[in-house]
């Protein structure tokens, strides 16, 4: 039982010497990796929130590092509405905006325990909205199951 026990700590010694050797003689890239950077949110924000570029942050990623679908382009998230709340560092996706001016950008601001309605309108309302155009958001409480 002793001899196994030392042969199976020779062995892992052996074994141990010839990775760390192999890993030293490996040549090493004198030239840095290329860094793709995604964008990120600098401080929390909250749903409902419409972004500005002080808002955003860009973050070094390695080239093949980089997280499927996060957003690299900092216009492309300017001037856009934040659908769901979002901690500072953390990466932005396109997936978490819409426009000011869409649906999603009305569920995102409609506070918990409220519901929102979409009226159309199509004649006009005793001259306070003209046709066509878009109401105001309306709240109303929900009871939450």
């Amino acid at each position: 039982m002793r001899s196994r026990n030392l042969l199976f700590t020779v062995f892992t010694g052996v074994f141990s010497l010839v990775v760390v050797i192999g890993s030293l003689m490996r040549p090493r890239s004198s030239e840095p990796s290329p860094v793709v950077w995604a964008i990120a949110a600098n401080r929390d924000l909250t749903a409902g929130t419409v972004l500005t570029a002080e808002m955003l942050v860009p973050h070094p990623f390695p080239e093949g590092n980089l997280p499927p679908g996060v957003g690299t382009d900092r216009a492309a998230f300017v001037d856009k509405l934040l659908i769901r709340p979002v901690q500072a560092r953390q990466l932005l996706y396109p997936s978490d905006l819409a426009a000011k001016d869409s649906a999603l950008a009305l569920q995102a601001k409609i506070g918990q325990g409220l519901r929102g309605y979409t009226i159309p309108l199509t004649t006009p309302s005793a001259g306070l909205v003209r046709s066509e155009e878009h109401t105001s958001e309306l709240q109303s409480p929900c009871n939450l199951v």
